[in-house]
């Protein structure tokens, strides 16, 4: 059975729960409470009359800062029930506008006043046609609050749509706060973490309290394992098993990441399987596989993972037609081959631009930069000149051969050149000096 992911098992409950933005989240929970009862007032009423002074909800801020977790911990907190709308389902304006036309004005059968969810509202413009306009039609409408996220505050869609709400930006979650958090969860869940660990995980999250479970969760999964298996293994497994409940197990007892093993699957499918419909089949299941993976990462459901990690594994290893008896020398994936030297390319992109700005204080970068590749390839056999310019702009000699697009040995060997160039013309001077 798979582990529930820590950023849904531990999900704030309360408010109390929330780690980090104390101002906006009692900002959020203030404009809803407005929107709950007055004694001695009918409901339709009351709703008619709060509706005209409280406007909806839009938060806003980057992933993993919890503006859903917010939304279902104030629901938690004041007595809500949460009608969420999932903007990841392709459905035009008028789908959206009887969904929320009728939940908007109606009653719930709990009789708890009823919060309007809609998740990732900037996404709407895509395939949800229309669907953004109708959601601004229906704040003028709507008898319950209406709370929407979105990751980018400054969308040009959202425009319209800042104008008619109250807008709360939530920031990144400093260390101490994402620490502090995981300290608790650590304390639940029984865990030996030490504090070197806690404090790489938090430091590396960058704000992402989502990101930080997710690799405290990486860094003691094993303790919850019977078997340790690597992607090779795996793969070796699912490969070579013609049986469901094997495909399954090795994938579940294995450490690798799951997106890692996609990335093994993919590779390595026509390596082991022989017959076109048999690799078809297989890249098909890992595409259903993928379809569920990009479901979480929109709907935040992480229920859907059982989905992918079966149709990734058993549909791969139940594609074949009879077991291929033959040695496979599995390769590594040529994506991860490609990033890593894509990283080292960015790396030292950054370490040279940072340098060049400091000297040259222009908002054109790139052209600035073009002009200095320039000036470096003009003098690259220069040795003084060269000097000179490394100097100044305190660049290494490897950061001049990338800039300049000259390998370090070639700089070196046309320095030896240029010297022996100037020796040479020094000797034939005071030759013809003594004619």
């Amino acid at each position: 059975m798979p582990l529930s992911p820590f950023s849904e098992k531990c999900r704030p409950r309360k408010l109390d729960d929330l780690r980090g933005n104390s101002k906006e989240i009692e900002q959020v929970r203030d404009w809803a409470l407005r929107w709950l009862q007055e004694p001695g007032i009918e409901p339709q009423a009351r709703a008619m009359r709060q509706q005209a002074h409280s406007k909806h909800m839009l938060v806003t801020g980057p992933t993993g800062v919890g503006k859903t977790s917010l939304a279902y911990a104030l629901a938690n907190s004041l007595g809500f029930e949460v009608y969420e709308m999932n903007t990841s389902e392709s459905r035009s304006q008028a789908n959206i506008g009887e969904d929320l036309g009728i939940i908007s004005v109606s009653a719930t059968l709990s009789g708890k006043p009823r919060l309007i969810l809609i998740d990732d509202v900037d996404t709407l413009g895509g395939s949800d046609r229309g669907g953004l306009s109708m959601v601004q039609k229906l704040l003028t409408s709507s008898l319950c609050p209406i709370y929407m996220t979105a990751g980018n505050a400054y969308d040009q869609r959202l425009t319209n749509l800042k104008a008619k709400v109250s807008v709360v930006q939530l920031r990144r979650i400093n260390a101490l706060s994402i620490k502090a958090r995981l300290r608790e969860i650590c304390k639940l869940e029984k865990m030996d973490t030490s504090e070197q660990a806690l404090d790489a995980i938090s430091a590396n999250a960058k704000g992402d309290l989502r990101a930080a479970l997710n690799d405290l969760q990486g860094r003691n999964l094993g303790s919850f394992r019977d078997l340790h298996e690597n992607a090779f293994n795996v793969l070796k497994t699912v490969f070579k098993t013609m049986t469901y409940s094997q495909a399954r197990s090795a994938l579940f007892s294995s450490e690798t990441d799951h997106d890692m093993l996609k990335l093994w699957f993919e590779e390595n499918i026509p390596v082991e399987y022989e017959g076109k419909d048999e690799i078809a089949k297989a890249y098909g299941y890992l595409s259903k596989a993928d379809k569920f993976d990009a479901r979480i990462i929109k709907r935040q459901y992480w229920g859907f993972l059982r989905y992918s990690n079966d149709l990734m594994a058993c549909g791969i290893a139940l594609s074949k037609q009879a077991t291929y008896y033959k040695f496979v020398p599995y390769q590594f994936p040529v994506f991860l081959r490609t990033m890593g030297r894509y990283r080292g390319e960015m790396a030292m992109r950054r370490a040279v631009y940072k340098k060049l700005r400091a000297v040259l204080h222009t908002k054109d970068l790139e052209g600035s930069a073009d002009l200095v590749k320039a000036m470096l390839r003009s003098i690259a056999l220069d040795s003084n000149a060269l000097a000179e310019a490394k100097k100044y702009y305190n660049l290494t000699d490897e950061e001049v051969g990338w800039l300049a697009g000259i390998s370090v040995s070639a700089l070196a060997n046309g320095k030896k050149a240029v010297g022996q160039s100037h020796s040479a013309v020094a000797k034939r001077g005071t030759r013809r000096a003594k004619k």
